[in-house]
C-alpha cells in the first residue's frame, strides 16, 4: 500500500537559541530537514513539509535538493500544534506517516517497520 509523508516543522525551535530555524540546524554538514526528507522519498514520492517560521529561508533549502516536496503554510496564530498542522494537508494515498523534522537520526528501517 502506498503511503503519504507529513514532515512536521513549522516550530520556533526557540530551545536552540539560534537565528537559524532548528530544521535547518546541520549534522554532518547537511540540515536536519534534509537528512528526514531522504529517508521519506525513499518511502514515498507523495511527501509534504509543514512550515511557518522563517518558511521562505527553509523552504529554499527544501526545494533546492527535494524539488518535488510540497510545501505547506501553517498559520500558527491561529492554528498552532498538530492538529493545526494538518489543515491543508490532503493526501494522495489511505495511509499516512507523519515525522517530525528535527529527528535526522532516525533509522530507515525504524521508519519502514512503521509501514
Amino acid at each position: 500500500m502506498k503511503t503519504s509523508i507529513l514532515i512536521l516543522a513549522a516550530g520556533l525551535g526557540t530551545r536552540m537559541k539560534s537565528q537559524k530555524p532548528k530544521v535547518l540546524q546541520e549534522l554532518c554538514q547537511k540540515s536536519m530537514i534534509l537528512h528526514i526528507l531522504k529517508k521519506a522519498f525513499a518511502l514515498s514520492d507523495d511527501v509534504s513539509v509543514v512550515l511557518s517560521h522563517q518558511k521562505e529561508r527553509v523552504e529554499k533549502e527544501i526545494l533546492e535538493h527535494f524539488p518535488k516536496t510540497q510545501i505547506l503554510e501553517q498559520d500558527l496564530q491561529n492554528y498552532p500544534g498538530t492538529a493545526g498542522a494538518l489543515r491543508g494537508f490532503e493526501p494522495k494515498n489511505e495511509r499516512v506517516l507523519i515525522l517530525c523534522g528535527d529527528m535526522p537520526l532516525v533509522e530507515q528501517t525504524s521508519l519502514e517497520a512503521l509501514l
